[in-house]
């Protein structure tokens, strides 16, 4: 049996017992779960944190070009599902309850502003077929 040293603790595993990071190196099964416990918070933070920015995207879209009102409806669809995905218990462990909060408020003014722009299509809409 051979020995290998991992690059990332230093600990003296079998090499059998040992993978390859993305980077090429030699690592021991618990830095390789580190590792992959470390790629899934970052996944859920980068899901979480971009969710907001796509709502407001799809907003400033429906000002421009809002055909059949699609844009505002996947807007008002999407800050309905960033809010309760955002009750799931990974998010909460991974963000915290504070940045939770933020979030939830952001995505809630974002729903809000979506709804408006909804009802203000309609009655523009209702405005030029009663005229």
């Amino acid at each position: 049996m051979s020995q290998a040293q991992c690059t990332r603790c230093g600990q003296t595993v079998d090499i059998s017992q040992t993978t390859y990071s993305k980077q090429g190196t030699m690592i021991c099964d618990r830095c390789s779960r580190d590792l992959t416990v470390q790629r899934g918070d970052r996944n859920i933070r980068a899901s979480a944190l971009g969710r907001p920015g796509a709502i407001l995207g799809m907003l400033l879209l429906s000002l421009i070009f809002d055909p059949f009102l699609i844009v505002s409806i996947l807007a008002f669809g999407g800050a309905v599902e960033a809010y309760v995905s955002l009750d799931n218990a990974s998010y909460r462990q991974v963000l915290g309850d504070r940045r939770i909060r933020q979030l939830r408020a952001t995505v809630i003014a974002l729903g809000v502003l979506a709804a408006l722009r909804l009802i203000w299509a309609v009655v523009s809409i209702a405005r030029l077929m009663l005229s």
